[in-house]
């Protein structure tokens, strides 16, 4: 399989103007974007940040809500008709945030996000999910300082989580890594001199992941970092103009990877998407979307040939969402609905098989936040008239994907 890749600056930064109608081609696997009721707990501000599917039937999704004075910890479990608020802890005084989930079957997820206590730094912060209830898990921090964006777990005993702590001068990255008893935290490189987060990691065994975010050395850079079972180090990727972050990062094998983000050249920002074929990163061309602002915030993938990223994207009036799939031979765009008049984003998706997909985020009606879910699928095939043929969709995928 070749993906075709951006060729100069100029094919980059003219991928700018059409989004109103776009077909996808005759193999797209998802086409169909449709709205599932969520509830709400928070009475101005809810927001899913991160969902986790093992099946069509079972996904667990996190975030945040505003109660009263302090921010509160988010989870709502899928059980293929419905969306159910799930008891979670919390133990800050001020706030309370899951930023990512990763679940490897219907009675084991992990949580991650950060907490503090009123006038204090963020800190790490770990959840843990045993089919009844959601427990704080012991998690270390640098210096009393830390947060973290994303896990992934491939067992029981193989999760990491990335994020970023405060040394005091900058942005650090932040890698734990579990082993089945206990966190503990990962040296991981820091190229940066002005900083250096980490916003998703992908893992495909307990030796294989990828990290990716974005460092300052004067400009901001994409940051793609991987880890071989030892240590953690990181590969070249790519960037063209001023700013470049990563925000997302799929695997299904080690030689195969899509990350999705940004990028801005001249002001405008626009969507970035990325693969690695085993040997080099490089940036891939996407449908031309007419829009002020553009971001992919998450992709998920289940094979080479079918991935969906999501995100939003400004028609100078509001956010609208944004939803993209890969079929092995280009991407498309999904139209998608947008219920918000302020504003509509989607935050992170997880798909268990090419035409199953489940994105989560939020929308805004008047200065109010609510939650946002969305179905991503495909219509059931016609049958054929003289004969009957039976395909399945269910593609296994190594880990449970994380946005």
């Amino acid at each position: 399989m070749v993906r075709r890749s951006i060729v100069g600056l100029i094919a980059v930064v003219t991928l700018v103007f059409a989004l109103a109608v776009v077909s996808g081609p005759a193999g797209a696997v998802v086409d169909t974007a449709t709205i599932i009721p969520s509830p709400n707990i928070g009475d101005s501000m809810n927001e899913l940040a991160s969902v986790s599917c093992v099946s069509a039937t079972s996904c667990t999704a996190v975030g945040r809500y505003y109660n009263v004075s302090s921010w509160q910890s988010l989870v709502l479990s899928w059980d293929g008709t419905n969306w159910s608020p799930v008891a979670s802890p919390n133990i800050g005084d001020s706030i309370n945030e899951l930023a990512s989930v990763s679940c490897i079957s219907v009675s084991a997820c992990t949580a991650v996000g950060t907490y503090s206590n009123d006038g204090q730094p963020f800190t790490t912060w770990v959840l843990s999910w045993d089919g009844n209830d959601w427990l704080t898990v012991a998690s270390p921090d640098l210096g009393g300082v830390g947060t973290l964006k994303s896990v992934s777990c491939v067992s029981a005993s193989a999760c990491a989580a990335v994020g970023y702590s405060w040394n005091g001068f900058t942005n650090q990255t932040l890698v734990l890594m579990w082993d089945g008893i206990d966190w503990s935290i990962i040296s991981s490189p820091n190229p940066g001199s002005n900083s250096n987060a980490l916003f998703s990691v992908s893992c495909v065994s307990a030796t294989a992941c990828t990290a990716v975010g974005d460092y300052d050395d004067g400009a901001t850079k994409s940051l793609v970092m991987t880890w071989n079972g030892t240590a953690w180090s990181t590969a070249i990727s790519p960037n063209v103009g001023d700013t470049n972050v990563l925000e997302s990062v799929s695997c299904v094998s080690t030689v195969l990877c899509t990350a999705v983000g940004r990028y801005r050249v001249l002001g405008q920002q626009y969507p970035s998407v990325m693969t690695w074929n085993g040997s080099i990163w490089s940036f891939e061309s996407i449908p031309s979307i007419e829009a002020v602002s553009t971001v992919f915030s998450s992709v998920s993938c289940v094979s080479a040939t079918s991935c969906t990223a999501v995100g939003s994207y400004n028609n100078g009036f509001i956010d609208q969402t944004l939803v993209m799939t890969w079929d092995g031979s280009e991407w498309s765009i999904v139209l998608s609905p947008n219920i918000g008049t302020s504003s509509n984003f989607l935050s992170s998706l997880s798909c268990v098989s090419p035409d199953s997909c489940i994105a989560v985020g939020n929308y805004d009606n008047d200065s109010v936040d609510w939650n946002l879910a969305m179905a991503l699928t495909s219509p059931e095939p016609v049958p054929a008239t003289t004969t009957t043929t039976t395909t399945t969709s269910s593609v296994p995928i190594g880990p449970a994907f994380t946005g």
